[in-house]
Formats: structure tokens, sequence, C-alpha cells
């Protein structure tokens, strides 16, 4: 039996991978990119024959630079997954142009773009959660020392 592939990203590094389930403990995997802890993502198990898909994905997600907002607003645009297959990526096409995302639409296969639909909304919401969480922290520092000390004036 082919090993069950469970999605993860890494936050150290922003970058999601399939990982064997067998090599995931506690909700997290390893990060073959930068070595970190990389946590579950809610969603779908997929098996080897999805990867490239995935890595095709992920590559087109990485490398578009999302803001976190920007990466709420094309999960909301896509996960209408109640609707047709492909409605949702002719949608995310609009906002977010890949060739990857093209050659679904193309294809026509519904199952494919069923798939694909729900591995850009687990890319997407990743993206979203991670890089706001990373995104508190220049805030944090960049804030002006309190005032110690007692009472108000």
């Amino acid at each position: 039996m082919p090993p069950m592939l469970i999605p993860t990203h890494c936050d150290a590094c922003m970058r999601a991978a399939l990982v064997a389930a067998l090599l995931v403990e506690a909700g997290y995997g390893r990060c073959e990119g930068c070595g970190a802890a990389a946590r579950v993502l809610p969603g779908e198990t997929y098996g080897p024959q999805d990867e490239p898909l995935f890595v095709a994905l992920e590559e087109s997600v990485a490398g578009a630079g999302l803001t976190p907002l920007h990466a709420v607003h094309l999960a909301v645009a896509l996960d209408g997954r109640n609707t047709l297959p492909g409605v949702g990526l002719k949608r995310l096409a609009q906002m977010l142009p890949s060739p990857t995302i093209l050659d679904l639409l193309a294809a026509n296969d519904s199952s494919a773009m069923r798939k694909a639909e729900g591995m850009l909304v687990a890319l997407l919401e990743a993206v979203a959660a991670g890089r706001s969480k990373s995104e508190a922290v220049p805030k944090v520092a960049a804030a002006p020392p309190s005032k110690q000390g007692g009472g108000s004036g």
C-alpha cells in the first residue's frame, strides 16, 4: 500500500510540503527545507501520485508573495466547494494567475480540479495564519517602551 501523505506547513521558512503520515507525531512533521517542525494542515490526505500537483500549487502560492489578508480573500473566493468543480479555480485564476491552475482548467478534469481546490484552500489558509503570526513580532518589538512605575499621573 502506498504511503499516505499529509500536508504540513513550516512557520519558520513559510513553505508547505506533503509528509508521510508515518513521520507525523502529535500534529507535526519535519520540514524538508529547513529542518524545523512543520504543523499539519487541516484537510485531506494524499497519495504519492498527488505530490507533483501539490508541489506545483505550493510553488505558485509561495512565489506570489501574498499578504495574509490577500491569502484570506483568495481562500474565501476558492472555498465555494459546494459549487461545481473548477468554479473556485476560475475565480482564483483571475486573482492569482498560475500556469498550474490554468492547466487544470484547460484539462477540465473535475476530480483533479476538486483536489486542487482542496490543496489550495489549505495552502492559502496556512499562508494567512503563518504570516499573521510572524508579522506580529516586529510590531511588538517596534512599540515604544511603556513607563514603569506607579500611578496615573
